[in-house]
């Protein structure tokens, strides 16, 4: 017995599945032991211990321990990289001309608004939704033969734009092109539809 005392301490105090002796013999479904944290329990202690295990560490629900990431999503976290680094890197412009979009869509009026979606326009040429809603700020200001340039320009930019669409048909309405006009309310029903029954 006496011998017994003298052993189990050290070999209770001293393993770990991270030290070498241990991490060799954990091998197959055992080896993912090793990327776990252990819990010391010197002999003197062990009642107390495993009452600490039990009531702190065991306690607890199945999905809330944390697990060592899998190697499927090691892999997946590694593709993610890969593609985040090949990407082209956001242009300056791009950030500017969706600073001029947010300012236009809070200003309080069509003038600034009309303002801001130029400016956006100036610097990202192919923004269908700053053409979209400077069309708006134009036909606010009664400028509907420019309103109909800018949702034209936005339909060409984003064809399956249902709201470019239904602001060119009351553009047009109000220039006195009815059968245009409902023509392009017509095609905005049809996309709505269309996008309803996709999602």
């Amino acid at each position: 017995m006496e011998c017994r005392r003298n052993i189990v301490p050290l070999m209770l105090e001293g393993f770990g599945f991270g030290t070498p002796a241990i991490a060799s013999q954990l091998t197959g479904r055992l080896a993912a032991l090793k990327a776990y944290n252990g819990l010391g329990v010197p002999f003197e202690y062990f009642d107390a211990a495993m009452a600490k295990l039990r009531e702190k560490f065991l306690n607890v629900p199945a999905n809330a321990v944390l697990h060592p990431v899998s190697a499927f999503a090691r892999g997946a976290a590694k593709e993610q990289q890969t593609a985040a680094a090949a990407a082209p890197a956001v242009q300056e412009a791009e950030l500017s001309a969706q600073d001029w979009f947010e300012q236009g869509y809070r200003a309080p009026n069509p003038d600034e608004k009309y303002r801001c979606y130029s400016n956006a326009i100036r610097l990202k040429p192919d923004y269908a939704d700053a053409y979209n809603n400077r069309g708006v700020s134009r036909d606010a200001q009664g400028d509907h033969k420019g309103a109909v340039q800018d949702y034209t320009e936005a339909i060409r930019l984003k064809p399956d734009d249902a709201a470019a669409y239904s602001n060119r048909g009351l553009a047009r309405d109000a220039q006195g092109d009815h059968k245009g006009a409902v023509q392009d309310r017509s095609k905005a029903d049809h996309l709505r539809r269309a996008a309803l029954q996709k999602g």
